[in-house]
């Protein structure tokens, strides 16, 4: 069976700053259901932000394209497919 060190060592820390988030869940000026509330908002307004662009590429697209008339005929002068010998 391994023993159990009865005293383990601590784990050293990294140097430098916490992050931001740590220090305002220390300090407890915002709960976390907030944060995540906002988090999600902004995530729901980008998306809804490249949704629309998406649609006017597409708008753009299809308004730009070129489709031809089916109507349209090619009209003929009178001296087109005329030889000399044509009656």
């Amino acid at each position: 069976m391994p023993e159990e060190n009865p005293d383990p060592t601590p784990v050293a820390q990294p140097a430098g700053d916490p992050p931001p988030a740590a220090h305002t869940v220390a300090t407890g000026t915002e709960r976390e259901e907030t944060l995540a509330a906002e988090l999600e908002a902004e995530r729901l307004a980008r998306r809804n932000a490249e949704t629309r662009v998406a649609e006017l590429e597409d708008e753009n697209h299809r308004l730009k394209e070129v489709t031809p008339d089916p109507g349209a005929q090619v009209k003929r002068t009178w001296l087109d497919g005329g030889t000399f010998f044509h009656r």
